[in-house]
């Protein structure tokens, strides 16, 4: 209405509002995507994948869909060099792995500072896979380390970066990793950054 009107003739107010509606634009579709996402993984939840899973390959295309994302913030998404495709399986449904590492790195970019890094980490050790991704960012306060994958949960250090996020991320995460009978583990201290861990079946 305001470009309608008013701002009809001044360029300036224009694309100050037509970038204010553009961001509002991309926060509603983040959160009908995510909501939509939320959805299927809890009809879901209660029937266990078991198919054969790459988690370095997912891991990869993951890191590859967020590289325009990081080099705008010139956060470099470190992945190791001990672990290839081909070398560590965990029995799952490889789109919905791949959509845990989309989250936790897209958490892990959003609560970021510039400059920083991200590190993707892997082990496998009695018959569990396991992966990290940690970051360098503003952290997590204890006290809420156990409500950040309720949905729509932000924590006091997160309330800043709300118009970025749609607050269902880990709530997905959460679900997914249920669904798979594994586990997710968060490591987090204010102000030193985060590490959100999960645990899968290793397909044998």
């Amino acid at each position: 209405e305001t470009i309608q009107g008013p701002a009809k003739s001044d360029e300036v107010q224009k694309n100050k509002f037509l970038k204010i509606i553009r961001t509002e634009a991309e926060r509603m579709h983040r959160l009908v995507n995510d909501t939509l996402s939320l959805i299927r993984v809890e009809e879901s939840e209660y029937q266990i994948p078991d198919s054969k899973v790459d988690i370095y390959q997912c891991a990869k295309t993951a890191v590859d869909a967020a590289k325009q994302t990081a080099e705008q913030k010139d956060i470099e998404i470190i992945l190791p060099t001990s672990f290839r495709e081909n070398q560590i399986f965990a029995r799952g449904n490889n789109d919905q792995i791949i959509e845990i590492f989309e989250n936790l790195i897209s958490n892990a970019l959003t609560y970021s500072a510039d400059s920083t890094s991200i590190k993707i980490t892997f082990d496998l050790k009695d018959k569990e896979v396991s992966f990290s991704v940690s970051d360098e960012g503003c952290g997590i306060p204890r006290q809420d380390v156990i409500k950040v994958t309720e949905r729509f949960y932000r924590s006091k250090n997160a309330a800043q970066f709300k118009k970025s996020s749609s607050g269902l991320g880990l709530s997905i995460v959460k679900h997914i990793v249920n669904r798979h009978a594994g586990r997710l583990v968060i490591d987090s201290e204010e102000g030193r950054g985060s590490t959100f861990t999960v645990f899968l079946p290793e397909f044998e």
